[in-house]
């Protein structure tokens, strides 16, 4: 069920999330992790109807999003600090 859905909607996905991401490798690194997640939750997505996948999938895929940029953004910045000897 998995490579059938892959097949039929990782092109489209990849295209949705590239207009968030800006980054063709990422938006497709993206997409895998949003497939990964369906294999994890196969059973869930076999009692749902084909719309209902395809929106778990574009749902699940922006959720990865969205938690990857929130994850960039709370790292701290690195700063040069100059080293300092123990006198």
């Amino acid at each position: 069920m998995i490579a059938g859905l892959y097949r039929r909607y990782a092109p489209e996905l990849v295209r949705y999330i590239r207009k968030y991401t800006e980054d063709q490798a990422a938006a497709e690194d993206i997409v895998q992790e949003t497939f990964v997640r369906g294999m994890e939750h196969g059973s869930q997505l076999e009692m749902l109807e084909e719309s209902q996948r395809r929106a778990w999938l574009y749902r699940t895929a922006k959720n990865i999003c969205i938690d990857r940029a929130r994850r960039v953004q709370a790292e701290p910045p690195w700063e040069e600090k100059p080293f300092r000897t123990m006198t």
